[in-house]
């Protein structure tokens, strides 16, 4: 499954690599996507729509059912743009413009809490285990106890801002608009 700019979803065959299907979202364009079981997670703006994956299984959808493919809900408690999210069994983790991570319950669709503590906005996050792990335009990373939702360290070695992080193998992996990639232990 991949998104773009473009307004459009695909959904690929892997084993072909060719596109199967092609849906026009009619958002402002897409800025992040997740599928977690049957459901996928489309990042657009302010808003953040959920899709029911069983629904566009076919590849011989029309184009009515195309463009409307199971979409079920919309949540719309971010007051700004979402820029990234991950899900975690029955919840949602986004971090948005406003420097804030919210967690969401997926079986409510409501905001369970808001993490505050970046001084710019929070382009991307990651959960480890126990441990919420963001990265913003502060250029620092912070590591987040997730029961109680304290920051429990701050690292600080980029330039620029954080684009993405990856925690694997007891090992934490950073990049930047600094051209660099960093490897925390």
């Amino acid at each position: 499954i991949s998104a773009s700019q473009d307004k459009c979803i695909k959904i690929w065959d892997l084993r072909l690599g060719d596109c199967v299907t092609t849906l026009e979202t009619r958002s402002r364009g897409c800025y992040g996507l997740a599928a977690h079981d049957v459901k996928l997670i489309q990042a657009s703006g302010s808003k953040i729509f959920t899709w029911d994956l069983r629904k566009i299984a076919s590849s011989t959808m029309n184009e009515e059912q195309r463009n409307n493919f199971g979409r079920y809900d919309t949540l719309t408690g971010n007051a700004t743009g979402v820029y990234g999210h991950q899900m975690v069994g029955d919840r949602l983790y986004t971090s948005a413009v406003d420097n804030s991570v919210r967690l969401w319950d997926l079986r409510s669709m409501q905001v369970k809490s808001k993490i505050v503590g970046h001084s710019d906005f929070v382009r991307t996050l990651a959960v480890a285990g126990e441990r919420l792990i963001t990265g913003s335009d502060d250029k620092s990373i912070r590591i987040w106890d997730l029961e109680f939702h304290d920051c429990t360290k701050v690292l600080r070695g980029h330039g620029s801002y954080i684009t993405a992080i990856k925690a694997a193998r007891a090992r934490l992996f950073s990049a930047s608009m600094d051209k660099t990639i960093k490897v925390w232990e």
